[in-house]
């Protein structure tokens, strides 16, 4: 191989890495956000199911009171 393919062969390569590390880091930019929006999602989540739980202990506690006024 004389001087002039290695010089396109190289020049190949290197674009070739150039274009896969661009997509590389576009498809990271787009999971960071991705990833954003999921963790905002779970995190309302996480909120409701505390209040369910609060909500459920209230209603166990009234129905508790409520069958103890039952037995007096």
């Amino acid at each position: 191989m004389d001087a002039g393919w290695a010089t396109v062969l190289a020049a190949v390569v290197a674009g070739t890495f150039g274009l896969l590390t661009v997509l590389v880091a576009r498809f990271a930019k787009e999971n960071k956000a991705d990833h954003a929006v999921v963790q905002s999602i779970l995190r309302g989540m996480h909120k409701t199911i505390y209040r369910t739980e609060d909500k459920i202990d209230v209603v166990a506690n009234k129905l508790s009171e409520h069958v103890e006024n039952h037995k007096k």
